[in-house]
């Protein structure tokens, strides 16, 4: 082990000491959980009463299956999760799937995944960025599986709410696309642009983008090569990447039914975003510094090059995005907008010591300095003082003025030891 890395480890272990020692850490609450979907069959034609269930409407000649349910009152500080099993029946081939709600703003995606090759597959995600929308009362929720055969699949689904976490939830969402069939051939492929208008008050703004490539054809498409995206805010760049899974041979286990040429599985192969038999995870984008709030913002999204229709066929991308906002309430030192100053913070701030250039206070810069560094810190101790009671201070007065001067001694050390 290196010195650098000998001191990296010795900063992270002394951080997260001095986050116990500050503030401990908070016992998740209650927990209910939802139940939307129990073994319920998703296909394409075929017989009605395989896909029925009570309270349930079959959409899309069975494609697409809708619940209505109510969640439970959510909180400032409630996470909500996704859980999700899905049985492959009489289709073995991978299909795009989504568990999204609708709503009159347009469809959201609450879990975007990929069946296997005839396996079983269970999945859960955390949710909690999507609480002001799952907050507006009754919700229509819908299971999509891109399939062509009766009988396909059943799945599984609930939503579980868990009360009194230590992370305050965001208070504002907003979708911003939803386009399961991006394709090449016109002006209007060139980009996707929408006008979104911003409350006041936001300390944190986060996009999240959920891109999968497609190929109407087994020519490869935009499924097995790889294509640029570009987000913009207001005509700045704020993101540019290339979506690609390269774990594929991970999942032979759920993938029994796919086709193998010698010790190669077509569940192998990397492709754009997605790996069949896992969920696609949104890209979490943090666009605070672009988007401020009471205005209204230009939000842009581009793939380079997607193949155009020919004889054989043509690429597409199944792509989605919606803006999630924290409300700033606990000062400039309140690095994970939670409403207040502590050891979490204290974690953001060791995370990100060292960064420049496009920081803000997301990454630990509490004076808008562009760099993370002491003086950030020391902002952290005065709000960490101003907001948190006297009992928290006096209870552990000599750990706290300790765990400090190790933190301030080990980042004076790791900077030295980065220039």
């Amino acid at each position: 082990m290196t010195k650098t890395t000998s001191l990296r480890a010795f900063f992270t272990a002394t951080a997260t000491v001095a986050c116990v020692l500050l503030l401990g850490c908070p016992a998740p609450g209650a927990q209910t959980t939802v139940n939307v979907f129990r073994r319920a069959g998703i296909q394409f034609g075929g017989d009605a009463a395989w896909s029925a269930q009570d309270g349930t409407t079959i959409l899309d000649n069975g494609r697409i299956l809708e619940r209505t349910i109510t969640l439970p009152e959510l909180g400032p500080f409630s996470r909500v999760t996704t859980n999700l099993r899905v049985i492959a029946a009489d289709d073995p081939w991978d299909r795009a799937a989504s568990i999204y709600v609708s709503t009159t703003a347009g469809d959201i995606e609450l879990h975007k995944f990929i069946t296997s090759f005839g396996g079983t597959t269970t999945h859960h995600q955390d949710i909690t960025n999507l609480i002001p929308i799952l907050r507006n009362g009754p919700l229509k929720i819908r299971a999509f599986v891109d399939t062509w055969v009766q009988q396909a699949r059943t799945i599984d689904f609930t939503l579980t709410v868990t009360d009194e976490t230590p992370d305050r939830a965001p208070t504002w969402g907003r979708t911003l696309f939803n386009d399961q069939g991006w394709r090449a051939g016109s002006e209007s492929s060139v980009k996707r642009s929408i006008s979104v208008p911003t409350p006041r008050g936001l300390g944190k703004v986060v996009l999240s983008y959920l891109p999968s490539g497609h190929a109407s054809d087994g020519s490869g498409g935009d499924e097995f090569v790889q294509r640029t995206h570009h987000v913009f805010v207001d005509g700045v760049e704020v993101w540019q990447g290339i979506p690609w899974r390269t774990d594929g041979r991970d999942f032979r286990s759920v993938n029994p039914t796919s086709g193998r040429w010698g010790d190669t599985w077509s569940s192998d192969l990397d492709r754009s975003g997605w790996i069949p038999g896992d969920d696609v995870d949104p890209i979490l984008i943090d666009v605070s510094q672009y988007m401020t709030g009471g205005a209204r913002h230009l939000v842009e999204f581009q793939i380079d090059g997607i193949r155009p229709q020919d004889a054989s066929g043509y690429g597409y991308w199944r792509a989605s995005s919606y803006l999630t906002g924290y409300e700033a309430t606990g000062g400039a030192a309140d690095f994970d907008y939670d409403g207040d100053v502590d050891g979490s913070d204290l974690l953001t701030w060791q995370r990100g010591y060292g960064l420049t250039g496009q920081v803000n206070n997301g990454a630990g810069d509490a004076d808008s300095s562009g760099a993370v560094d002491g003086l950030d810190l020391a902002a952290w101790q005065a709000g960490f003082g101003a907001n948190s009671s006297a009992s928290a201070l006096t209870a552990v007065p000599e750990a706290s003025t300790g765990a400090l001067a190790a933190i301030a001694c080990a980042a004076a050390l790791w900077r030295r030891r980065r220039r």
